[in-house]
């Protein structure tokens, strides 16, 4: 397994794992739509494929909020509130670490008149930012979800056709954070 679990987990990191996988779920689900769009297959039955996976991940993380509520919590001491403070103060900047260029390389992208080198650039940053993370909350399976976005993105430039190139991208990348959510809920 990609996450070492010597005991059983705390209630605050039941209840971040989820919220995590909840953000990844519902990015997860974006690039499938958007994988859709670019094949002109956006219909009832992507949708209804989308939404069931998306609602499956989304009750499994309702479970496991439900679960860290029903846990019993003691105070935090002052370390474990500084540890706290300077793990979302670490998260804050790889946020800004990733939609800062995201943004940038649109801007920059667009401008050069390259769109068809937008999406794959994000896909990059949104692969990358994984590593910083895996650091930050000691989750080794962000490890593989930044393998898993950065060499499919890479490879997928090796294809011909932009349609093909974009949908595989984020295909590859939707199901990197639908898989990352599952695992972080199991």
């Amino acid at each position: 397994m990609f996450i070492a679990r010597s005991s059983p987990l705390p209630a605050d990191a039941i209840r971040g794992r989820a919220i995590g996988a909840l953000v990844m779920i519902g990015f997860g689900a974006l690039w499938m739509i958007s994988a859709a769009n670019l094949r002109k297959r956006l219909d009832w039955s992507t949708w209804l494929v989308v939404l069931l996976f998306t609602g499956i991940l989304c009750v499994g993380a309702g479970k496991q909020l439900q679960r860290a509520q029903h846990m019993p919590t003691s105070p935090p001491s002052s370390a474990h509130t500084e540890s706290d403070e300077r793990i979302r103060r670490q998260f804050r900047i790889v946020l800004a670490f990733e939609w800062i260029p995201i943004f940038a390389v649109v801007f920059v992208l667009a401008r050069m008149r390259r769109p068809e080198l937008i999406l794959p650039a994000i896909a990059l940053i949104v692969g990358l930012h994984f590593i910083p993370l895996a650091i930050i909350f000691r989750a080794r399976l962000y490890y593989f979800t930044a393998i898993a976005i950065v060499l499919t993105t890479l490879a997928a430039l090796a294809l011909t056709g932009p349609t093909l190139r974009q949908t595989t991208i984020c295909v590859g990348c939707g199901l990197a954070l639908w898989l990352t959510s599952a695992l972080l809920l199991v």
